[in-house]
């Protein structure tokens, strides 16, 4: 068996996959390497390793006789903050702009493999030249920066900080911790900021449950906007978010205040929506493809 192909199982948990294949490895640092990676599973009764684990044991194997690989708590704390920006679209979108700016040709796949790193420390050093810039833009809140040109950020909020400054001015329930732990287990988060402040901002929050594609749209205030499938699919000519607005408007067709307010949303969800491109959907459905759990 390939040392690529353990951490593959997605079924069963650390303890199983340490049994099976790393049975050599001290038991105790297996777990601090689990531990490390910010993308591994840990919960009370079970524990998963996360995609990055097998490149931290091929660093421990070449680092072990070393005093530089010493789990301390600050060594600890600062590795595991790095593989956090690695692991971050911010990071990605980054590595492609300067291979963009430079000229270069880019794999598909290099910004986001961690085994183009073939030590410790040459990880170390490109992810310092990106953690300054990555604490002032997103300061003490975090975001995961999913897609950004001239005219809109899309974001989302991976912490209650982040999510309360993003959903400021607005309706949204998610400037509450309640309602943003909530539907943060459920769904993935969406903020649609333009970078024109003639825009308003959207919310598309759409399910990550496998199986479950319910998306809701809305501007800073509500009513909003539902559906099933994804907000992009094509319903007699029109996407499924463009369908949803012209089905409310027709239903909203007279002066009463309730109907009012809808066509002051729609027009505001309309104009943001708009100023999506192509890549910019295709971005998304991508993100939500492969964060579907």
């Amino acid at each position: 068996m390939e040392f690529s192909s353990p951490l593959l199982e997605k079924s069963i948990g650390s303890e199983e996959i340490r049994n099976k294949w790393y049975s050599d490895l001290d038991k105790k640092i297996f777990y601090k390497l689990v531990n490390l990676d910010p993308t591994s599973v840990r919960k009370k009764d079970f524990s998963k390793p996360g995609k990055y684990v097998k490149w931290l044991i091929n660093m421990y194997k070449k680092e072990s006789k070393s005093e530089y690989f010493d789990f301390d708590r600050e060594f600890d704390s600062d590795l595991n903050f790095k593989l956090f920006i690695f692991s971050t679209g911010w990071y990605a979108s980054k590595v492609k702009k300067e291979s963009f700016y430079l000229g270069g040709e880019l794999n598909k796949t290099i910004e986001n493999d961690i085994f183009k790193f073939p030590t410790l420390r040459d990880f170390e050093r490109d992810i310092y030249k990106y953690q300054d810039e990555y604490r002032k833009e997103t300061e003490d809140a975090k975001y995961d920066v999913v897609f950004s040109d001239d005219k809109v950020d899309v974001l989302i909020p991976i912490n209650f900080t982040a999510s309360a400054e993003s959903a400021k001015n607005t309706e949204w329930c998610s400037q509450s911790y309640d309602g943003y732990s909530w539907w943060n287990k459920k769904a993935l988060l969406f903020r649609i900021v333009p970078k024109d402040k003639g825009y308003d901002k959207l919310k598309l929050t759409w399910s990550k449950k496998e199986g479950d594609n319910e998306w809701h749209i809305a501007c800073s205030k509500y009513p909003e906007i539902y559906g099933g499938g994804t907000p992009f699919d094509m319903i007699d000519g029109k996407e499924s978010w463009q369908e949803r607005i012209d089905y409310m408007n027709d239903i909203h067709n007279d002066d009463k205040p309730v109907s009012i307010k809808w066509k002051e949303n729609s027009d505001n969800i309309t104009k943001t929506m708009n100023l999506l491109s192509n890549k910019a959907k295709e971005t998304i459905k991508k993100y939500h493809e492969n964060s579907a759990s």
